[in-house]
């Protein structure tokens, strides 16, 4: 069975395009992630924007660094704006407890922008006293 050249080369656009929008935003969650575990009196960090295409799922990682183990740390995700989770209809808040590894750890979220308004995703860890709190913009990527 032969392929129109111009059917396949849509086909390979269009999935390349996705592929390019998931690991832009998997790589600007990267690269900001590290941030999590700043000490509170280093001042104000600049907000990490990650653009995603309107009602689509994106794979987005932020990294979680540690500088020791952290037994039965809560992690809290909180959507605000036009974002969603997918496989999460309707929940803007959710909660968990887990290890954290000495070292890197990774939390990746499957978020979806729902509306061309965008919004925050916030990661906030907590261990005991001490707690830090990793904030996103989500745009979409028709948004000015």
């Amino acid at each position: 069975m032969t392929t129109n050249p111009a059917h396949r080369y849509r086909r390979g656009f269009w999935n390349g395009l996705t592929s390019g929008a998931a690991l832009a935003a998997t790589v600007a969650a990267l690269a900001v992630g590290g941030w999590l575990w700043r000490s509170a009196g280093e001042g104000p960090v600049a907000v990490p924007e990650v653009r995603l295409a309107l009602n689509q799922r994106s794979d987005v990682t932020v990294t979680l660094e540690s500088p020791e183990p952290l037994a039965d740390a809560e992690v809290r995700v909180e959507l605000r704006g036009a974002v969603a989770l997918d496989g999460y209809a309707g929940q803007r808040e959710l909660r968990w407890s887990t290890d954290l590894d000495r070292g890197v750890n990774q939390l990746t979220l499957p978020v979806v922008a729902i509306d061309a308004t965008g919004g925050q995703v916030l990661v906030e860890v907590t261990h005991g006293d001490k707690g830090r709190t990793f904030v996103l913009d989500v745009r979409t990527a028709a948004a000015g």
